[in-house]
């Protein structure tokens, strides 16, 4: 009779215990879903500060996958909305191959946008090409994607080329300490014509 009294606490215990377990989910599972909705409501007012804390909140108690996904995205567009692109990164990665081969296959270009701010060149001439082969009658941005690996593609050639002509220097009594316009001079290589560009960070 003891031996069964004990059985039947043990069981009762690994009862309570699993109950204990769903209570706590289901209540994690609310409270994302309720930051998530409160990051909604922010979004659509284009508060994109307040609705990163929401739906990074809403991400730490998110426990289904595809409401992870459906939430980095979400973070992913709250940057790039808000000029902070290149902070976007690793949420469109997060959700590559998944959320935008159906609604959101902008964000495969927004990814290319994301390689280049964070200086990531080579990976963002074969994202936006990657773009432009996806299987849609007409993405948005198929002009735009092509003129950015055109821009890349002479990026990577300038960052190789050697020009004499360049020679910058700080001038202490007009520059500041912060971000300056800086004249440079380039020598086309076929028609040895000179060109005057002002440039900036």
């Amino acid at each position: 009779m003891a031996k069964w009294s004990k059985c039947l606490f043990n069981y009762q215990k690994h009862l309570l215990l699993m109950l204990l377990l769903a209570v706590a989910g289901n209540l994690s599972a609310q409270t994302a879903n309720k930051a998530a909705k409160k990051g909604d409501r922010h979004f659509t007012r284009g508060e994109y500060d307040f609705s990163l804390k929401m739906y990074q909140s809403a991400l730490g108690l998110a426990e289904k996958a595809e409401q992870r996904k459906e939430l980095h995205f979400k973070i992913a567009e709250s940057y790039r909305l808000s000029n902070r692109t290149h902070l976007a990164l690793e949420h469109y990665l997060f959700v590559k191959d998944t959320l935008w081969l159906a609604e959101y296959e902008n964000a495969a270009f927004y990814l290319g946008h994301a390689y280049k701010l964070n200086g990531q060149y080579d990976e963002a001439t074969a994202q936006f090409a990657e773009y432009l082969d996806l299987p849609f009658e007409m993405p948005r941005y198929t002009q735009q994607a092509r003129e950015e690996i055109r821009n890349l593609k002479k990026l990577a050639e300038a960052e190789l080329a050697e020009n004499e002509y360049i020679y910058l220097y700080n001038c202490d009594s007009l520059n500041s300490d912060g971000v300056e316009y800086a004249p440079v001079i380039q020598k086309n290589p076929v028609s040895g014509k000179m060109k005057l560009y002002f440039t900036a960070t």
